[in-house]
């Protein structure tokens, strides 16, 4: 599963700004020799330049008012059918409502309990977008349990594949229709995994965003690429908070100053967000932010398709 922000922070990018300054200044006065003193040679006097440079227009800075609603205010409800999962019996009927592709003939080992839950989407190209449905477990669940798990499903599932690595046990199940269904066991009980992990990817998926992003500062101009809802112990939350969203705008090459210009003009203090002032230098590199008990990063990362440079904006938060 791709995690956008991951790569993002893998990847190092960091931005520099450096000022160079130069200048002197001279003057000639009288020389005297002896009791005889030398004629003084007057300075040359310039008349001064009155000649106004041509300048390039100032960039003009976003208002700082951010008129969006509160962050606080729309993550917590869009979250909390989520968090109200967390401890229940792994049933699609729990889930379900969650997480769409999870529905009642997708296997589900029985005797259960939800650990965590996490939806991912993905602008993948014009016409297709990857939606990432997973649920993670509390119990144990070993390899050889897992593998015959996956050799009898039925109800139009296939297994397409079963490897080990390690500690770990990954089953795949297909089915006619397109969907994967990706189950990863973890033998390592100190492992931050959960035990067991159930991943359903639907034949495609619809990017429309989240309500919660009108919470978050972005130049508009922006194309959303993808979000992530999570929460508990469950690979899509990367900070491994109870609870966390990312999200990811791309912008043209072009708009990198003006992406810069709008993020500084103080409307990411004015959306209810801090950052420490002396540590900033700016956003092309990652900036800490809070906002009451949450907490997260902004980073303006450059990538790349086809030859074409993009540069994205990504907001994590978990608390």
């Amino acid at each position: 599963m791709y995690h956008p922000t991951r790569s993002l922070v893998a990847a190092g990018l960091a931005a520099a700004l450096s000022l160079t300054a130069c200048g002197g200044s001279s003057d000639e006065s009288a020389v005297t020799v002896g009791d005889t003193t030398a004629d003084t040679i007057a300075p040359t006097t310039l008349a001064p330049d009155t000649t106004v440079a041509e300048t390039d227009a100032p960039t003009t800075l976003a208002p700082a008012d951010f008129d969006g609603p509160s962050f606080l205010d729309t993550v917590e409800p869009a979250l909390a059918p989520y968090v109200a999962a967390l401890g229940q019996p792994a049933t699609s009927a729990t889930v379900g409502a969650l997480l769409p592709a999870v529905t009642a003939d997708v296997p589900v080992p029985a005797g259960l309990t939800v650990a965590g839950i996490g939806r991912t989407l993905e602008q993948y190209d014009a016409t297709t977008v990857d939606d990432t449905q997973s649920m993670a477990f509390t119990e144990p669940y070993d390899a050889a349990t897992l593998e015959a798990f996956g050799a009898s499903a039925g109800g139009g599932w296939s297994q397409a594949s079963w490897a080990t690595s390690g500690s770990l046990a990954t089953l795949l199940l297909t089915n006619a229709d397109g969907r994967r269904a990706v189950y990863v066991a973890e033998s390592d009980t100190a492992s931050t995994r959960a035990p067991l992990e159930l991943q359903v990817e639907p034949a495609s998926g619809t990017l429309t965003a989240p309500v919660w992003a009108a919470s978050l500062p972005a130049l508009e101009g922006g194309t959303l690429i993808d979000y992530t809802e999570a929460v508990g112990t469950v690979q899509d939350n990367l900070f491994g908070t109870e609870q966390f969203v990312a999200i990811r705008w791309r912008f043209a090459a072009d708009q990198l100053d003006a992406l810069n210009a709008y993020l500084e003009s103080g409307v990411v203090q004015s959306a209810g967000f801090t950052y420490d002032a002396d540590l900033f230098n700016g956003f092309q590199s990652m900036v800490d932010v809070t906002i009451g008990d949450w907490s997260g990063t902004i980073i303006i990362g450059e990538a790349s398709a086809d030859g074409e440079t993009f540069y994205d904006l990504v907001w994590s938060l978990g608390r």
